[in-house]
């Protein structure tokens, strides 16, 4: 009798972790979509690289990812910043990663974090 209520009770342990899993991953997503409710959830991308070109009077950059070409972005009102207050923080040859969705004519960066620089 032991042995099955402690097999039962390791399993509501392990369903009740799943269910939360999923509940914080739905919250997640949720919470990633009210950023910019403009954009549909299933077109947002992400580009991680160096920051190529800046523009703080026009809004706009340019991220060189490591495979592929540049993604040339322009910044919003609705843009959120990780790592840094204020566009002007940012510069060129900085490393960031940029989730935009694209209207059909520009890329609109949702969040940008400025990622840390790496080596001595």
């Amino acid at each position: 009798m032991i042995r099955t209520y402690r097999q039962t009770n390791k399993a509501v342990v392990l369903l009740f972790a799943a269910m939360t899993m999923l509940l914080m991953a739905a919250a997640f997503t949720r919470s990633q979509a009210q950023a910019n409710p403009e954009a549909p959830a299933e077109t947002v991308l992400i580009v991680k690289g160096q920051v190529k070109e800046i523009s703080s009077a026009a809004k706009t950059l340019v991220v060189k990812p490591k495979k592929g070409e540049p993604v040339p972005l322009i910044v919003t009102s609705q843009t959120t910043f990780v790592g840094f207050f204020l566009f002007d923080d940012l510069a060129p040859k900085q490393r960031a990663q940029v989730w935009y969705y694209s209207n059909g004519e520009s890329n609109l960066a949702v969040k940008i974090e400025k990622l840390p620089e790496l080596g001595c």
